[in-house]
């Protein structure tokens, strides 16, 4: 698997958010996303993007309780 690009339950887990939630965010275009194998991959800049923004989050993404 390509290092650059993690799963959508990667990311979930990595942001404490659902799947379901991640699906649709990029669905919305919300979360930048590739397709590889017919299965959906988020680029790891975006995560990096995230981080250095601790606390907050997309627009709709929210943290699992």
């Amino acid at each position: 698997m390509n290092k650059d690009l993690v799963s959508v339950s990667e990311f979930a887990t990595r942001a404490s958010v659902s799947n379901k939630t991640v699906y649709r965010q990029v669905q919305r275009g919300e979360i930048p996303a590739v397709m590889v194998g017919g299965q959906v991959r988020i680029p790891t800049w975006y995560l990096s993007d995230l981080s250095k923004r601790p606390g907050e989050l997309p627009k709709g993404l929210k943290r699992g309780k």
